[in-house]
């Protein structure tokens, strides 16, 4: 079954209340993020339904270190260019950009143009930024036991 993260906007509990009325286990991750493992909605139905919720994320795994070499392997890959852009939850800005760094360094290396988005503040990069300039989202949030690697599409 796929999992899915839901970003919450400025009040979480109305969110969460949104998300229970479709009879589906809620799992906190932080305050501003649940877990839910489906929704009889496609991700595009949800964003419109669901009023709360500023971003989704399908979860692709959960690891305990942040290896560029590994998160590369997440981006869908043309090849001739790659646009993405990371944004960290629990994780400071620093650490995005270096990753962000090392990450198009690899690309580089093995001859694939890329650039990246950089988030304007803190360490997350806004929904709007990511589908006006049609850019692959990797998202990683900070667990008390590692990490959560997830994939937001741009379209939404």
């Amino acid at each position: 079954m796929t999992q899915r993260l839901y970003f919450l906007g400025r009040t979480p509990e109305l969110s969460i209340a949104e998300l229970s009325s479709f009879g589906l286990s809620v799992i906190p991750i932080t305050p501003d993020i649940v877990q839910i493992e489906s929704i009889p909605l496609s991700d595009e139905e949800s964003i419109d339904v669901l009023g709360g919720v500023v971003k989704i994320a399908e979860v692709l795994e959960r690891t305990n270190t942040l290896d560029p070499t590994h998160l590369i392997s997440h981006l869908k890959q043309s090849k001739s260019k790659v646009a993405f852009a990371i944004s960290g939850y629990g994780i400071d800005k620093k650490t995005i950009m270096a990753l962000d760094q090392d990450i198009k360094d690899l690309f580089t290396s093995s001859h694939i143009a890329s650039r990246f988005l950089l988030p304007h503040d803190g360490s997350v990069v806004s929904s709007v930024a990511l589908v006006k300039e049609h850019i692959e989202e990797l998202v990683i949030v900070k667990e008390k036991s590692g990490y959560i690697i997830g994939n937001s599409d741009s379209a939404i």
